[in-house]
C-alpha cells in the first residue's frame, strides 16, 4: 500500500445470524507503518445491513492511505468491545486503488443553487457584497457606531500583536492544538476592519494572520492533523479572508491561501465523508458543526475555482439538514450554555449562508424560535453579574460564557422579531460579560429597527434582603 494514495476496500457478506446485542458487522482496515509501530488510524466500509439479513451484500469503503503507510491489516468488526456473537460469511474481500473518490459525486451540489450561480466570479460574497459593505458603511456612523467601535478595538490589538508563532504543544491544547482557534477567529475580525474603514493596515494584518495559518506544519498532531477544531476555525477564517480581501490579498498570498483551503478541506472531506473523522455522525455535538462550517466556507469561497468545492458545500449541507431534523421543539442543549453558545455559533453562521447563497431555510425547527429563552433563563439575576459568574452551570458548561452570546442573540432577534433576545444581548454587551469570539456578526446581524417590545420594572421586595432586586419581562 503506498501512503497518498486512494483505495477501495470491499467484500460480499453474508450474516447469518448474530447474538443478541450484537451490532452488525464491517470491515475494517488498519494503516501499518514500516516499523509496524504507532497508529496510523483506519477505514472502514458500511455495515451489513440488518434488514436483510440471511442475503449476500456488498460492503465497500473508500480511504486515502495515510502518510508512513507501507501496508495493511483486515479485520471483521462489530464495533463493540462487549461479548458477540456472530455466523458470517466473507467472499471477493479486495483493496483496490482508485483515481478518486465517488463520494465527490455523492455529495455533489448540481445544479449549483441559483443564488450561488449567480454570484460566479464575484468578490465578496460570504455574508457580504458591494450592498451590504455600503450599507455598514453608514451603519457604522450611527446605529452601528459602539459595535463598530469594539470590533475596531480587537482588529487593533491583532494588529499590534501578529499572529502567534507556531508552538507544537502549549499548557491546555494537547493534541488538538486548540490555541489556532483564536487564529481562525480573528482573521475575520481584522478582514472586516479592513472592509468597513479601507484603511491599510487591517489589510497587511490580515494577509500576516492569513500567511502565518498557512505556514503552521500542521493544523493538529498525529491523527487530528486537519481533523478537528483547528482546522474548523482555520478554514473558516481563511474561507472570508480569500472571499472579503480576494482583489487586494495580491497574487501570491492569494495563491497561497487558495492552494492551503484546497489541501485542507480536500483532507478533512475525504475524512467525514469516509467516515474516518470520528465525528462524522454526531448531528447534536459542536465538532461537526465547526469542522463541516469551516469546510462549507471553503467551499463557497472556491466553488468557482475548484471542480470538487461543490462536494465541500454538499456534505455540511446534508450534515445540517440532518442536525435540523434532531433536534427537539425546546430549544435547550444538553451541553448546558456554554457548548449552546459554541455550537449555535457555527449553526447560525452555515444557516446565514445556507439561506443567502444556497436558498435553503434551515430555522424552520421550532427549537430555533425557542433557543434564546434557553440562554435567558439559565442567566443569573442581572445585577449578580460578573465577567466570571454570569450564567447557571448546569451539563458541561462554566458560569462565563464562551461564545458571545450578544451576537447570537442578536442574530435569533433578528430572524424571529424577538425583541426579548434583542434586549438581553445589549444587557450582557453593556454589562461587559460577552466573550467576543466573533464581533464581526453583531455588525451584521444586529437589527436597528427592531422593537424590543418589552419593558422592564425593578420591584424591591422589602421582605428580601435590602439590595435584591426581582426583575419582571413584561411584553408591551
Amino acid at each position: 500500500m503506498a501512503a497518498g494514495h486512494l483505495y477501495r476496500l470491499s467484500a460480499w457478506m453474508r450474516v447469518g445470524k448474530v447474538g443478541t446485542g450484537t451490532p452488525m458487522p464491517f470491515l475494517r482496515c488498519e494503516f501499518v507503518a514500516a516499523d509496524t509501530q504507532g497508529n496510523l488510524g483506519q477505514a472502514h466500509t458500511d455495515a451489513y445491513d440488518a434488514a436483510h439479513l440471511g442475503a449476500w451484500q456488498r460492503l465497500s469503503g473508500e480511504f486515502l492511505a495515510p502518510p508512513g503507510t507501507v501496508q495493511l491489516w483486515l479485520a471483521v468488526e462489530t464495533g463493540t468491545n462487549g461479548r458477540t456473537e456472530i455466523d458470517a460469511y466473507l467472499e471477493e474481500v479486495s483493496v483496490e486503488p482508485i483515481g478518486r473518490l465517488s463520494l465527490f459525486e455523492k455529495y455533489r451540489l448540481h445544479p449549483l443553487p441559483p443564488s450561488l450561480e449567480e454570484v460566479r466570479g464575484i468578490h465578496p460574497r460570504l455574508y457580504l457584497d458591494t450592498i451590504r459593505i455600503a450599507e455598514l458603511r453608514q451603519a457604522i456612523q450611527t446605529t452601528h457606531a459602539p459595535l463598530w467601535q469594539e470590533l475596531r478595538q480587537r482588529a487593533d490589538r491583532a494588529v499590534k500583536s501578529g499572529p502567534p508563532a507556531y508552538r507544537e504543544h502549549d499548557n491546555n491544547s494537547g493534541d488538538e492544538q486548540l490555541w489556532k482557534r483564536e487564529l481562525g477567529n480573528t482573521m475575520p475580525v481584522l478582514a472586516m476592519a479592513w472592509t468597513l474603514s479601507g484603511e491599510k493596515q487591517y489589510l497587511e494584518a490580515t494577509r500576516q494572520w492569513a500567511l502565518a495559518s498557512c505556514g503552521y506544519r500542521t493544523w493538529g498532531l498525529g491523527r487530528l492533523d486537519g481533523m478537528d477544531l483547528a482546522a474548523g476555525h482555520q478554514l473558516f477564517g481563511l474561507g472570508l479572508v480569500y472571499d472579503w480581501c480576494y482583489a487586494e490579498l495580491g497574487e501570491e498570498a492569494r495563491r497561497t491561501i487558495g492552494a492551503t483551503l484546497v489541501k485542507r478541506t480536500s483532507a478533512m472531506f475525504e475524512a467525514a465523508a469516509t467516515g474516518k473523522a470520528w465525528w462524522h455522525k454526531s448531528y447534536l455535538q459542536n465538532h461537526l458543526w465547526v469542522n463541516i462550517c469551516g469546510m462549507a466556507v471553503a467551499g463557497l469561497a472556491l466553488f468557482d475555482e475548484v471542480d470538487d468545492a461543490s462536494s465541500w458545500i454538499g456534505l455540511p449541507l446534508e450534515k445540517f439538514e440532518r442536525t435540523m431534523s434532531a433536534l427537539g421543539p425546546d430549544g435547550a442543549s444538553h451541553e448546558g450554555v456554554g457548548y449552546w453558545e459554541y455550537g449555535a455559533e457555527y449553526m447560525l453562521k452555515f444557516m446565514d449562508l445556507a439561506r443567502s447563497r444556497l436558498d435553503a431555510n434551515l430555522y424552520t425547527n421550532e427549537w430555533w424560535r425557542n433557543t434564546a429563552r434557553y440562554a435567558q433563563y439559565l442567566a443569573l439575576p442581572r445585577h449578580a453579574w460578573t465577567r466570571d459568574n454570569c450564567i447557571v452551570d448546569i451539563a458541561d458548561c462554566p458560569r462565563s460564557h464562551w461564545y458571545g452570546p450578544d451576537y447570537l442573540l442578536r442574530g435569533l432577534a433578528r430572524e424571529f422579531h424577538d425583541g426579548y433576545a434583542q434586549w438581553l444581548a445589549q444587557e450582557i454587551e453593556d454589562a461587559g460579560v460577552a466573550s467576543p469570539g466573533a464581533p464581526w456578526l453583531n455588525l451584521l446581524w444586529f437589527d436597528s429597527e427592531l422593537n424590543r417590545s418589552l419593558e422592564t420594572v425593578n420591584i424591591t421586595d422589602r421582605t428580601l434582603e435590602p439590595e435584591t432586586v426581582i426583575l419582571y419581562w413584561l411584553p408591551v
